[in-house]
């Protein structure tokens, strides 16, 4: 070290204020008999002096002295509190699942039930802490947790993809790979969920009987739509939970079981996952009658339930079982009035109703329902303009409406709430072009207002809105193209405009569509046949091209794969006539 370094090593600790004023001092003690000598300066004595001055003026080289070494001292002892700095992990995970709620949303966890997933966060969250107030400390982790409070998780992600690789590379033992891979997987299952796949499954591998990473695994691969996966995955976390699992962990593993279950069309298995979850939340809620929270999983058993009834085409259970968890709700809103997700639910429910009175024809009550739970939604979403998870449900509460209103027949009322939905739409998805929810969700408010224009005889304004909406699926799809919904969503566009098409003559440009969205399906249907969704819009395009001009698609062809959907139990009793008529067809008797 020359002359220079050891200069700018010193007199960095003399930019303390204590170090300058034990300067100022030891200068001023310099020069203080020549200000004497030359009048500047009168000279006092210690009798005509104050007390105060006379210790001063005393004692002023000691004073400087410690000055400095306190100067010397406060460098290092603010970097030492700045280590230490206790990290508010809480308000981070807060900040990181505001930010990302609409991710959350796509990826079926609503924040208020994405329980497993918030846990697994706090714990990478506090690993980063513990780091980060550890000795020698990396400026990576600080600036990650730095980036953390700000909801961006890549530089954390980074941390702990370094840290598998030192791992691997040292021979480190598969449990602390294991748990470096879980925390890499928490934090990417905002933003990445082909990456939180692969990190949960390398997680699984090393350290299997640790449940946190079946749950994330089966979590992701939920989430991207494999189901087989992800039921394998939930059925080894139920396994590991019987034997240690707290009772939380297990109502997660039976709500998450059944949304795969019931996601496959396997509506029996899903019903008795939800009935065993229920029971040991109705055991719970007995202990402890005043557990907000487990009132309100009560609710969430409740409403699943309901769910499975409705696709089984029980309309009357479901509404029963709909009926019985918004009374929790309402219940939870009334004691908690300031409480915004208890609101929420009750806004949601009756969403729920609404659906259920819809389907059996009920219009007129399905409306005032959906314009109850609208009226929650505007008065929440004025009170907190920024929760932008309020403001996209806001907007599918506005096509709620305009569904009932376009179903029957009110289509001009009906374009102007699906177009005050889409308005939300266009807001937020411009607010984040990066937001695949937001952009996807803009994409079907063009398709539903498409939807309007046609049935107004508008085909050219149809067409340009579905158009719109296929511009938006294809860049997204396109972009992701391991997201099988998103193609899902690309496949159904291409089947609008081959109607639009078809309706103006143009049948062999109608025909390529019809075309484009039948290859997609097959596709989409091959990565994960057990998706019941899927499965039906696969069989929709064979009936579309079933005896069209240039389509060597047959009616026989239409019935065998309806035949097949109905005997794996995936067809609703509202689609049985579909397989009715393809039967029909296929004997060459003429349409109903």
């Amino acid at each position: 070290m020359d002359v220079l370094d050891t200069f700018a090593v010193v007199v960095r600790h003399f930019a303390s204020p204590f170090s300058l004023i034990g300067v100022a001092i030891f200068v001023f003690i310099g020069v203080h008999p020549t200000l004497i000598r030359s009048g500047i300066l009168k000279s006092v004595s210690a009798k005509k002096s104050s007390p105060i001055f006379g210790f001063l003026q005393r004692y002023r080289a000691w004073i400087a002295f410690l000055l400095i070494m306190v100067g010397f001292g406060f460098a290092p002892w603010k970097t030492h509190l700045a280590a230490n700095a206790k990290v508010d992990v809480d308000a981070i995970v807060d900040t990181l699942t505001r930010k990302h709620a609409a991710e959350l949303e796509m990826a079926g966890k609503r924040i208020e039930e994405a329980r497993g997933q918030l846990q697994a966060m706090i714990e990478a969250v506090s690993e980063l802490a513990r780091q980060s107030a550890g000795p020698g400390a990396s400026a990576g982790v600080k600036d990650a947790l730095r980036q953390l409070v700000k909801g961006d998780t890549r530089a954390a992600e980074r941390i702990f993809e370094e840290a598998l690789d030192r791992r691997e590379a040292k021979g480190m033992t598969p449990l602390s790979e294991a748990a470096a891979a879980r925390h890499l997987g928490a934090l990417a299952f905002l933003r990445d969920l082909r990456k939180a796949r692969e990190a949960y499954r390398k997680a699984t591998r090393l350290d299997p009987k640790n449940e946190g990473g079946w749950l994330g695994l089966g979590n992701s691969a939920a989430s991207l739509g494999l189901w087989a996966e992800a039921e394998d995955a939930f059925r080894q976390y139920l396994s590991l939970l019987r034997r240690t699992g707290s009772d939380g962990a297990i109502l997660t593993g039976h709500r998450e079981m059944g949304d795969v279950l019931l996601a496959q069309g396997k509506r029996a298995a899903a019903l008795e996952s939800y009935r065993s979850g229920i029971a040991v939340a109705e055991q719970l809620a007995a202990e402890d009658p005043r557990c907000e929270i487990w009132q309100s999983i009560r609710s969430e058993f409740y409403d699943r339930i309901g769910d499975v009834l409705v696709a089984q085409g029980e309309e009357i259970a479901a509404l029963k079982h709909y009926r019985a968890g918004m009374a929790i709700t309402v219940r939870l809103a009334m004691l908690s009035p300031g409480n915004p997700l208890w609101q929420r639910d009750v806004w949601l429910s009756y969403d729920r109703i609404g659906d259920v009175l819809l389907a059996q024809g009920k219009g007129t009550a399905a409306l005032e329902n959906y314009r109850a739970g609208l009226a929650i939604a505007e008065r929440l979403t004025a009170s907190d303009p920024g929760v932008a998870v309020w403001q996209r449900e806001l907007s599918v509460s506005h096509n709620k409406i305009g569904d009932v209103l376009a179903a029957s027949g009110e289509l001009a009322a009906a374009l102007e709430s699906y177009r005050a939905g889409r308005a939300i739409r266009e807001h937020l998805s411009a607010s984040d072009l990066r937001n695949v929810v937001w952009q996807r969700d803009l994409s079907i408010s063009h398709g539903r207002i498409g939807d309007v224009l046609l049935a107004q005889g508008n085909g050219a304004a149809a067409l340009e809105s579905y158009r719109s909406a296929m511009a938006i699926a294809a860049r997204l799809a396109a972009s992701d193209p391991g997201n099988t919904t998103l193609w899902y969503d690309l496949s159904i566009s291409h089947n609008k405009i081959g109607d639009v098409l078809t309706a103006r003559g143009e049948l062999a440009a109608a025909l390529e569509n019809y075309r484009a969205g039948m290859d997609i399906a097959a596709r989409i249907v091959k990565s994960d046949p057990g998706n019941a969704d899927w499965q039906r819009n696969l069989a929709v395009s064979f009936w579309r091209l079933a005896g069209y001009p240039g389509s060597d698609v047959s009616w026989s062809d239409v019935a065998r794969v309806f035949e097949d959907l109905n005997r794996r139990d995936i067809l609703t009793p509202g689609e049985l006539p579909y397989l009715t008529e393809a039967r029909r067809r296929a004997s060459g008797k003429p349409p109903q």
